[in-house]
């Protein structure tokens, strides 16, 4: 690779970066002509330049995340650029990184463990019955289950130094919540840096946290009554997201906890309640957003007779919610009609 090739991908001027240019960066990283130390110096270069976060958590609203592209993932995932970018983790060290990094390293870890099981499912079906008699065979069986290996190790060792990114946040956030560190840091990589999530991204954040936490609770049978919830989704979304947080909790689909076990179902119920006592605290104007929101989606779901209400807003307990039951209290006859029409 010339050397015009590696300033053009970063912009340089008098020996400074100022920005990273996508489609530069996934030819440096498609090229396999390019050494391993100019790879690795370029992912550093990279990983350490502000303004590579805007590319994969940008803060303006309807601005895209032009570095989660399939095809950037694809650049991303590849066994020598996933080595490098370990590389670069242990040089520096991981704690040393944002946590919209770490968020962006396991989206990357994620695709790349999703490559691997459709690649090992593929190896089964095409050598599964493969007899010692079929020589040629077996060596391409051997060379793919090796190769297949060796990117399943990459993958892992990757994902060690991915954890430690957060180590430090999780500890901290497991003293705050009252969960365990290893749950800590299986949420918080699900999400970037707090500055980072606007209102309009908390829905598709907040799916991915309560996905990684159910099953976490479900394998490890954890009992969260004790958990402090508010100070859990501080710590993920910042307390001037609280509000999208317990609206969008209470527009999750009750039959989300049908696949796992008490725990989670004692979970979704303790989330329930957390979520109403947030709205009965919040302005008056968000508690109409959040109802209004409410009575499209049980519209949408009777018509579709598809019945997942998580919370039936017309049975509040009055004493328990009085500001919320008030301002349902308006929207009352919508819902009735709603719902006296489901058949």
């Amino acid at each position: 690779m010339s050397k015009s090739f590696f300033e053009r991908a970063f912009n340089y001027e008098d020996d400074r970066r100022e920005s990273v240019n996508m489609d530069d960066l996934y030819a440096v990283l498609t090229d396999k002509s390019v050494p391993d130390n100019r790879l690795e110096k370029i992912l550093q270069e990279t990983i350490k330049n502000p303004d590579f976060i805007e590319h994969i958590f940008p803060i303006e609203n309807g601005k895209t995340a032009d570095g989660l592209s399939e095809k950037m993932y694809s650049a991303f995932i590849k066994k020598r650029v996933m080595k490098a970018i370990r590389k670069v983790l242990v040089y520096e060290d991981p704690e040393s990184f944002s946590r919209s990094i770490g968020a962006w390293l396991y989206s990357v870890m994620v695709v790349a463990i999703e490559v691997h099981n459709t690649r090992t499912e593929e190896y089964e079906k095409k050598f599964g019955n493969v007899s010692k008699s079929e020589v040629s065979k077996c060596a391409e069986a051997n060379e793919e289950k090796i190769a297949l290996e060796k990117y399943n190790k990459v993958i892992n060792k990757l994902s060690v130094e991915i954890g430690q990114i957060v180590r430090k946040e999780a500890k901290k956030m497991a003293t705050k919540t009252g969960i365990p560190k290893e749950m800590a840091r299986v949420v918080l990589l699900n999400v970037p840096d707090v500055e980072r999530v606007n209102s309009y991204r908390v829905a598709g954040y907040l799916d991915r946290v309560l996905t990684a936490m159910y099953k976490y609770i479900d394998a490890k049978k954890l009992d969260t009554s004790d958990v402090n919830w508010k100070e859990f989704f501080i710590e993920l979304f910042g307390e001037k997201n609280l509000v999208e947080v317990a609206t969008f909790i209470l527009l999750e689909g009750v039959h989300r906890e049908d696949a796992y076990g008490t725990e989670v179902s004692d979970t979704f119920t303790n989330l329930t309640m957390f979520a109403l006592k947030v709205l009965e605290k919040a302005p008056e104007m968000t508690k109409n957003q959040m109802i209004e929101l409410y009575t499209k989606r049980i519209g949408t779901m009777f018509a579709n007779k598809t019945f997942d209400l998580r919370a039936n807003l017309l049975d509040l307990d009055e004493d328990k919610f009085p500001t919320l039951c008030e301002a349902v209290s308006h929207y009352a006859d919508k819902i009735r009609e709603i719902v006296n029409h489901k058949f």
